[in-house]
């Protein structure tokens, strides 16, 4: 998973994230976790709001 998340680094809105309702969130499953996390474009920074499990 902490691989998943650095890869956020490099590509921030990987073809398997998506984004959350009508947010500036995105959300990105990882096996069987689910990592929330936020883009803040002016600097490039992503910041990883919750990550937990689902019921998968």
């Amino acid at each position: 998973m902490v691989q998943a998340i650095n890869a956020l680094a490099r590509q921030s809105e990987p073809p398997e994230s998506s984004k959350l309702g009508g947010t500036d969130l995105r959300r990105l499953r990882v096996d069987a976790y689910r990592v929330t996390y936020e883009i803040d474009g002016a600097r490039v920074a992503i910041k990883v709001l919750m990550v937990g499990r689902t019921l998968v």
